[in-house]
């Protein structure tokens, strides 16, 4: 459709990360690679392949302690494609991220729970330290108070993250949830950092609410919209 051609949206596929909780994360190789080529030829922008964890690692799953652990699986990296990793602030210990190389994933997406909001800040910054592009990915966005939020915005702000997501992590979000969270983050955010979308399709409302969302950023903000096989 029309939005396919929109200049201030990227597109990013999360099948490797978010989609490999139905199966251990374990895809095998030859998918993985498979995927990953399958994205890179509809010239996806944004390709997360999987997770930064302590522990959980094994033959062809999506789980990585490091870049060197997921070199294998990008094969030919392209100035259009950016490749990405979820990092979740408790089960990752940042000491064990390597320095950016160019060879492996491009930004790493930290998530975190509202009890863990300002601690993941250091983590964050440490991410960015290490030369890789920042997402910052709160979980169940409306679980935060309007105040909340903002605070949170503030602290996001002097990271001058890549994106700052809003994440709708029990589906259960309606278009004024929606609108009323873009327009807090949109009017604090700095101008600089993209708002993500990253919706769960619990009430069938995923296409609608993308759609919605950009709409609202039309011509004023860049974002980038979460999506899987």
């Amino acid at each position: 459709g029309p939005f396919m051609e929109l200049n201030n949206a990227k597109l990013l596929d999360c099948t490797l990360r978010d989609g490999a909780y139905l199966i251990d994360k374990k895809f095998g190789d030859e998918t993985i690679i498979g995927i990953i080529d399958g994205l890179n030829k509809a010239n996806i922008d944004i390709i997360e392949i999987g997770f930064l964890q302590d522990e959980g690692f094994g033959e062809g799953k999506t789980v990585y302690k490091n870049s060197k652990d997921c070199e294998k699986y990008i094969k030919s990296k392209n100035d259009k494609t950016m490749y990405t990793v979820l990092a979740d602030y408790s089960r990752y210990s940042i000491e064990n991220l390597d320095d950016y190389t160019g060879k492996s994933f491009d930004a790493v997406r930290a998530c975190f729970f509202k009890s863990e909001r300002h601690d993941v800040i250091e983590f964050c910054k440490e991410i960015k330290k290490r030369g890789y592009k920042l997402f910052v990915q709160p979980v169940d966005i409306l679980g935060y108070t309007d105040k909340e939020l903002i605070d949170l915005i503030e602290d996001v702000n002097m990271l001058e993250p890549y994106c700052l997501s809003i994440v709708d992590t029990f589906g259960s979000m309606y278009q004024e949830d929606l609108q009323r969270v873009y327009s807090l983050i949109d009017n604090n955010l700095i101008k600089k950092s993209r708002i993500g979308f990253h919706s769960h399709n619990n009430m069938q409302m995923s296409s609608a609410l993308s759609q919605d969302f950009l709409r609202m950023s039309y011509g004023t903000r860049n974002v980038v919209v979460d999506s899987t096989i």
